[in-house]
């Protein structure tokens, strides 16, 4: 299949990350046009910062230039299916980081995240694969970082059935099996199947290992709503192995088949490289990668770079106000023996109380009144921030968020809700957040929560 092809790149690499990341298969690609050559291929342990990938990139590339693509264990991937209404990149990432974080037990400065939009009459349904964090290589060296999977999808695509541009792919590996989707030649959903090593290469797969393989078909068959073609990888067309787990699975209903990749140079790099050989594939083309994580870090940028230039502004606010300070110095006397007088004055008694027992009293009272809620005003303020929204349940109690359940008529009705909240009633309403918004059992109303801060209640 053909790709677009950056004809300037003359190396690119792939590098295989272990889960731990302290391992790494890389492969080094020199470029001719189209064509290309495995210039060397190893696996190496790495420390936590990767030099020894810079190390070895620069000694087989002579210190030339190389672009780097990362791939990451499907294993520490989690793949969500997420609906969002129709907004540009940077707003689809802070819902999808808002959506993810309800889902599961991570954060959002935890998690990391790419995805792939689909757009239909109901708005944006994003395949959403989110990691943590502290998994990914913290190497800038490497371009994009998306899962391995990615690597094998590169591979099917230059060297399998152009034709097959949707199926799942099988990997056996030293020990385990990666599974991949592929849609339209795209990568969909990957995922890691274990097993002890020995199961893998006995004559006959075991039967727990089938039981697993096909829980993970079923999963896949739910994305796909329909079986789709199955394709076993394979070096040796006699694999003994690998044709007995392809009769099994086709005895479970599946359209199987061992793929023999006629055209890979396996002479050079083997099938157990497939996905480090594949994502130097990936980094000669010009278009995006699947689920590239380092997507939210260039949409983090430009964010962060504005945080920069308001933390210089605030700074120079700060000078200002400390040489405001200092001009203000020359009257501090002044001003002290004036405070002096004042404190006599009330200190005096009026009706056997001071002023400053008055004023102590006062102070509770209003203490009091900021305590409690005023529900009226609080109605109020939701009230008029409805627009359409049907409120279902309303829950307060002392030092927790407001917590609202509600129908909309459409996601963006939901969304619209959330945000009046807070623009509509600046520093009263705070912290407003849309959880779990979801199409109810009919399809005709969306349900939905919101959490947020009212006044000082909520502290």
């Amino acid at each position: 299949m053909t790709q677009p092809y950056d004809n300037t790149i003359k190396y690119t690499a792939g590098v295989k990350l272990s889960k731990a990341c302290d391992a790494a298969t890389i492969v080094l690609l020199e470029w001719t046009g189209p064509d290309c050559n495995v210039v060397a291929c190893e696996t190496l342990a790495c420390s936590e910062n990767l030099r020894e990938v810079s190390i070895w990139l620069d000694k087989h590339a002579s210190g030339d230039e190389v672009t780097v693509a990362g791939g990451v264990d499907s294993s520490a991937i989690r793949y969500l299916d997420i609906r969002i209404p129709p907004v540009d990149e940077p707003q689809q990432y802070r819902l999808l980081k808002t959506q993810a974080e309800a889902v599961l037990p991570l954060s959002a400065d935890q998690m990391a995240l790419s995805w792939q939009v689909t757009q239909d009459d109901q708005g944006l349904l994003c395949k959403t694969a989110v990691i943590r964090k502290q998994l990914l290589p913290p190497s800038d060296r490497i371009q994009t970082i998306s899962p391995e999977a990615v690597g094998l999808s590169a591979v099917w695509k230059r060297y399998g059935d152009a034709e097959q541009r949707h199926c799942i792919l099988l990997h056996r590996r030293e020990h385990d099996i990666l599974a991949a989707l592929l849609k339209h030649g795209h990568l969909r959903h990957s995922t890691v199947i274990d097993a002890d090593g020995a199961d893998l290469k006995n004559g006959s797969p075991a039967g727990l290992l089938l039981q697993d393989i096909q829980a993970e078909l079923e999963t896949i068959e739910a994305d796909c709503q329909q079986k789709v073609p199955l394709f076993i990888l394979s070096e040796n067309p006699k694999d003994d192995f690998l044709n007995h787990l392809c009769e099994r699975i086709q005895n479970s209903g599946w359209n199987s088949n061992v793929v023999f990749l006629k055209d890979y140079p396996k002479q050079d790099c083997g099938t157990k490289e497939a996905e480090a050989f594949g994502l130097a594939l990936t980094a000669k083309t010009d278009k995006r990668t699947d689920f590239d994580f380092r997507q939210a870090e260039r949409i983090e940028q430009p964010e962060q770079t504005n945080a920069k230039a308001g933390t210089q502004f605030r700074n120079m606010i700060a000078i200002t106000i400390a040489l405001l300070v200092l001009a203000l110095g020359a009257s501090y006397w002044k001003v002290k023996k004036d405070v002096k007088l004042l404190d006599e004055v009330m200190s005096a008694g009026y009706e056997d109380l001071t002023v400053q027992q008055v004023l102590k009293e006062q102070s509770y009272r209003e203490t009091i009144a900021r305590t409690r809620p005023d529900m009226m005003d609080l109605f109020e303020r939701v009230q008029k921030c409805q627009k359409g929204i049907l409120l279902d349940t309303f829950e307060f109690e002392k030092g927790k968020p407001v917590k609202i359940t509600a129908t909309a008529p459409s996601y963006d009705a939901a969304y619209q809700f959330q945000k009046e909240l807070e623009v509509q009633n600046k520093n009263i309403i705070k912290t407003a957040r849309l959880l779990d918004p979801r199409v109810d059992a009919q399809g005709k109303v969306i349900r939905f929560t919101v959490t947020f801060d009212y006044r000082n209640f909520s502290k």
